[in-house]
């Protein structure tokens, strides 16, 4: 007896999805990144776990090779005692040096900052934003640049009729939500495969309050393996603080590295 037509259409239709689906698992991975970073001024400081699931797209992942394509979805959460978030992204980078991200995180801080003054500001409670994101990465020889912009939508739990910190960039938002606008360039050099010096400036500013924040950072950064480490000193300047020498330490452990490039 011959198997009809519509048989073999549907056991071939099925051999092909099975098949590619396995294509897309074999180009799949998980990744996880362990750090935690610790800034003087104004005194902040979290441990962070990040993972995701990495998706490659085309081309193919190696040192050196900047030719292949990813997407990735991905969970981080930050904790300070007090202070605790939870995240969650989708980037999408067509060429691994030029792409996107959007998402979004949730915020609960039970504790005054020291930096900031709690009286005036509603500090304590839970926040949210979703952002959006665009990020480019060049590189030739030993020197990297980096450009990112990002615009966040901030709101509370509570409505209040007191204007909230934003945690991450240390600028009042409007009772009511605000959008603020973060901007950041990086210019790196490689000084053998162990260390590495970078020169960081971080702004933001929001939209309803009109406060703003900028950050110059020197960072020297060692890596080995899949550890790393770094030591930076900056000034940092807000509406809020004035003016005055900060100093960072960074460290990280990346097991299991994604996609994204280094």
């Amino acid at each position: 007896m011959h198997p009809k037509t519509g048989d073999v259409f549907r056991v071939r239709a099925t051999t092909i999805v099975i098949l590619f689906l396995f294509s897309i698992c074999a180009h799949a991975e998980i990744d996880f990144t362990l750090g935690a970073n610790v800034r003087s001024y104004p005194l902040s400081g979290v441990v962070e776990v990040d993972s995701g699931y990495d998706l490659l797209l085309w081309g193919s992942v190696a040192p050196g090779n900047p030719w292949y394509g990813y997407s990735r979805i991905s969970v981080t959460a930050d904790s300070a005692a007090t202070y605790n978030s939870l995240a969650a992204g989708f980037e999408f980078f067509p060429l691994s040096f030029i792409g996107g991200k959007v998402g979004g995180e949730s915020v609960q801080n039970d504790s005054t900052y020291s930096a900031y003054d709690c009286g005036t500001y509603d500090c304590r409670g839970r926040f949210y934003r979703t952002y959006i994101q665009a990020q480019i990465t060049l590189g030739a020889g030993p020197v990297f640049v980096r450009g990112r912009w990002r615009r966040n939508r901030w709101s509370m739990n509570q409505h209040g009729t007191k204007n909230f910190i934003d945690p991450t960039d240390g600028l009042a938002m409007a009772a009511w939500g605000d959008s603020e606008t973060e901007y950041l360039g990086m210019l790196g050099i490689k000084l053998d495969e162990e260390w590495s010096t970078v020169a960081i400036f971080n702004a933001a500013e929001a939209a309803n309050v009109r406060g703003f924040s900028r950050f110059p950072l020197l960072l020297v950064r060692y890596t080995s393996g899949r550890f790393s480490a770094g030591v930076g000193a900056g000034a940092f300047d807000s509406s809020l603080k004035s003016q005055s020498a900060t100093g960072v330490v960074l460290v990280e452990w990346n097991p299991l590295p994604s996609f994204a490039l280094q």
